[in-house]
């Protein structure tokens, strides 16, 4: 052993070094971080022409210094200790190799206690050393040691092998020890996205969700897409999510979902609504096909502690990390034999989703093998919240999670007034005006309750408080954009086959109109479950055609409950004295009944058009004189104008007045 001089290692430190088998002459190139403190920690990497093998290690004392976690090819192994290791590293097949390969070059700090013999002195490097020699044997459990050797050469066995034949020769020469004042304990943690079996660090249970509601904003980035920005408001009790993308280069949309029903709205930065289906996999959807705020989050079943490390897509940020490893997982209708969630928490004082935690980023990392069993990625996804909470107004999340733009016509709305009165309570009237917000939605949930509707079916809700009841303005929108009054064949998703007749099993038969007739019919009696995956019904060439409806999240029966508006005023006179709800008017008091007594139509109400680009979208302007041109009636020549708002069939635009004849001017 080459050597300068002989110290403790207290130091956090990075050693720069190489392993050559004298006999083959295969060199490793090995880099170890070494963290002094407790518990000590390190990692080394290695590379060789063949292999890149990065391996972690963690412990508090000698004895405990039997594990390592090994990642290469895109897996994490463990590695334990007992006389050898109980795994080679990938293209090693010698067990002392293996065994230095595992300690690392600061296998040196275990050179402490040991009765050294002079030998010559050697030029290693073109340096003059002094070397000596001992007898290692099974003592290497120590921690203090050599700390700046030039060369070690092992010669001999493995400590659990019969010194027969010759033993192997190896030769450790360190380049450089330098010492740091980095946060090694941060820097040598396992390297999250792998999924390891285990991890080194003492178990941390991943804080517990506190919401049923969330506000975030987030950039999403695919495989190698460019990163998407989105802003998400989210109601797990209500089921209703919206999601605004700032896509760059392309216009803001947004999507509204309710998924209670199972159907959503795409929102144009212009403001058209287009109904879309639930998909297979869609935002934050669990396995019964409700909103789940940790679905939304990514947030596995089980997560385990990896530790804290420096978060390297924000410079010198601290992060806590826990992952979750999965098989056979599905993505996108796609399965991965490996998929591995990574979950980036910092400390922090706020509690309103975790305590004591703040999310800061997530990553989904999906593995598949290839045709040798090892494994590729496949599939990426990360995403970086920029600003996240739960304690927004609720009037922030009643506005955000409506979808009042998508129903401009008046036959799209149905405006009702409910009397509520209240007893039990003196001034009950009276004092409930200090509570109006808590009113709004205490009644809003007695009615949705009661009527089984979607929250987004109730766009507003406005009081007004006379001297013996309270009057409540409610208005409903229709179930959803399409000027035909269709929704579940829309809905629910479906594919088109030519069969055999004889090839379906009936359970039962109808004669219907259109196909929303008979799916609605259907609904009110389809035993509560989901139906039979189309893809195994066979298709053939020439026979009968036919469309097949799945029902993949139960929502079929939901959404034949759902009355029209023309049904509404009608249904609810047959519940409206079952629509009551419970508010504490004063601390000491006890709670007040609130029932309503009566629901009568409202008439009168104005008229909401659409505005000239939906109307007309589709058509196209005159041409007069090679100039595309919008005739305006009444109008045909101008010089001089002035603005005039006006009305014509039904449109809203811009009259203009001709104040003087004196040219000829297309409008």
């Amino acid at each position: 052993m080459g050597s300068r001089a002989t110290v403790h290692s207290n130091i956090n430190r990075i050693i720069h070094a190489s392993l050559t088998d004298k006999d083959t002459g295969h060199v490793w190139q090995i880099q170890e971080s070494v963290y002094s403190g407790s518990p000590r920690a390190g990692r080394i990497e290695i590379n060789s022409d063949e292999n890149e093998v990065n391996v972690f290690y963690s412990y508090t004392n000698s004895k405990d210094n039997n594990k390592r976690l090994v990642i290469h090819d895109n897996e994490c192994d463990v590695y334990n200790y007992d006389l050898k290791w109980d795994n080679l590293l990938p293209g090693v097949n010698k067990l002392l190799t293996n065994l230095i390969l595992l300690l690392g070059p600061s296998v040196l700090d275990r050179f402490s206690g040991f009765d050294w013999a002079n030998g010559n002195d050697e030029i290693i490097r073109g340096t003059l050393m002094h070397s000596v020699s001992t007898d290692l044997d099974h003592n290497l459990n120590q921690m203090n040691g050599i700390q700046q050797p030039s060369q070690i050469v092992f010669t001999g066995h493995n400590p659990d092998t019969l010194a027969e034949g010759e033993g192997e020769t190896l030769i450790l020469d360190i380049y450089l020890q330098s010492q740091t004042e980095q946060e090694l304990d941060k820097l040598v943690q396992v390297t999250p996205g792998f999924g390891c079996p285990v991890y080194l660090n003492e178990d941390v249970a991943f804080p517990e969700l506190n919401t049923l509601k969330i506000h975030f904003i987030a950039a999403e980035k695919e495989n190698y897409d460019n990163p998407i920005t989105s802003e998400f408001h989210a109601d797990e009790t209500h089921q209703i999510l919206r999601q605004i993308f700032n896509v760059p280069y392309e216009f803001q949309s947004e999507v509204l979902i309710d998924y209670s029903l199972g159907a959503g709205y795409r929102i144009s930065s212009v403001g058209s609504c287009i109904t879309l289906p639930f998909v297979y996999g869609a935002t934050g959807i669990d396995e019964s096909g409700s909103l789940s705020i940790a679905k939304l989050l990514w947030l596995p079943k089980t997560l385990k502690y990896l530790g804290e490390i420096i978060f390297e897509h924000r410079s010198g940020y601290r992060v806590h990390v826990w992952e979750s490893t999965e098989t056979n997982r599905v993505i996108n209708d796609i399965t991965y034999d490996k998929v591995v969630t990574t979950q980036y928490l910092s400390s922090s004082y706020k509690n309103d989703i975790f305590n004591g935690y703040s999310l800061v980023a997530a990553s989904i990392k999906a593995y598949s093998k290839d045709g040798k069993g090892s494994y590729y990625l496949s599939y990426s996804s990360h995403r970086d919240y920029y600003d996240s909470n739960s304690d927004l107004p609720e009037s922030t999340y009643q506005e955000a999670l409506q979808s009042v733009n998508c129903f401009q016509y008046q036959e799209e709305r149905l405006n009702l007034k409910f009397h509520l009165t209240c007893k039990g309570s003196d001034g009950c009237i009276k004092k409930s005006q200090n509570s109006v917000y808590e009113m709004r939605e205490l009644f809003r949930s007695s009615l949705l309750g009661q009527l089984e509707m979607s929250f987004i079916r109730v766009a507003d809700i406005d009081f007004k408080f006379q001297k013996e009841v309270i009057e409540a303005d409610v208005t409903f929108l229709k179930l959803q954009k399409f000027l035909v009054n269709k929704l579940i064949n829309h809905v629910l998703p479906h594919d088109f086959y030519t069969e055999e007749p004889k090839s379906i099993s009936i359970l039962h038969e109808t004669v219907t109109d259109d196909v929303e007739e008979c799916l609605r019919y259907h609904s009110s009696f389809i035993p509560y479950g989901a139906t039979a995956n189309a893809k195994n019904i066979s298709k053939t060439s020439n026979r009968s055609y036919c469309s097949i409806y799945t029902d993949p999240y139960k929502k079929l029966n939901r959404l034949g409950r759902e009355k029209p508006l023309s049904d509404l005023h009608d249904h609810i006179l047959n519940y409206f004295g079952h629509i009551t709800f419970n508010m504490n008017l004063d601390e000491k008091a006890k709670a007040v009944t609130f029932q309503v007594t009566d629901v009568i139509a409202q008439n009168g109400v104005e008229e909401q058009t659409e505005p000239f680009h939906f109307l007309y979208r589709d058509d196209q302007f005159d041409t007069i004189d090679g100039v595309y041109t919008v005739r305006i009636p009444g109008i045909n020549r101008f010089d001089l104008f002035i603005l005039r708002p006006k009305r014509y069939e039904g449109m809203r635009c811009i009259d203009l007045d001709g104040i003087a004849d004196r040219k000829k001017s297309n409008i």
